[in-house]
């Protein structure tokens, strides 16, 4: 199977209980199955923080450890999950694909930056 990373986040910590870190991962984990790919446990970035910030600790950490790993995908639940407003949004897609890697909305999967739909829209 090949590798892949998962980042999740939720933005206060009253949102555990709903949308949780766990279950945002498991979706991570599932659609990432059903590609091909598998998420190790040190290849799974969750945190709690604002999705307007484009710096975040955990976020950060994963950028960093890319440059080591060199997964080629990352899953993340959604889109608002990786970023809230539009350009943080593309400033992080462009940080990500500059490590020469893919995002991969679970919910959209469709949307992937390499699928044919994306490149048409």
């Amino acid at each position: 199977m090949l590798i892949a990373y998962a980042y999740c986040r939720v933005s206060t910590e009253q949102q555990r209980d709903g949308y949780s870190l766990g279950v945002q991962l498991d979706q991570c984990r599932q659609r990432a199955a059903a590609d091909g790919y598998t998420i190790p446990d040190d290849g799974a970035f969750a945190e709690v923080f604002t999705g307007t910030a484009v710096r975040r600790t955990v976020l950060d950490a994963m950028l960093a450890q890319m440059l080591v790993d060199r997964p080629s995908r990352i899953y993340i639940p959604k889109l608002d999950r990786l970023a809230r407003q539009l350009w943080v949004q593309e400033t992080l897609l462009r940080d990500i694909r500059a490590r020469g890697a893919t995002v991969v909305p679970c919910d959209m999967p469709a949307l992937a930056e390499d699928s044919p739909t994306s490149i048409f829209v």
